[in-house]
């Protein structure tokens, strides 16, 4: 699964991709988790 870091780095927010369309939002627990936070529309 390739990830991304989101601007502004420090918040430490990253997403992946669903597919084409949706991607989710989501961080990393300190129980070395991922929480997720939102899914949202991707649009390039």
């Amino acid at each position: 699964m390739h990830t991304e870091l989101l601007e502004p780095r420090e918040r430490a927010i990253y997403s992946f991709r669903l597919d084409k369309k949706y991607r989710a939002l989501f961080i990393y627990t300190a129980q070395k988790e991922i929480e997720i936070i939102a899914f949202t529309n991707h649009y390039r």
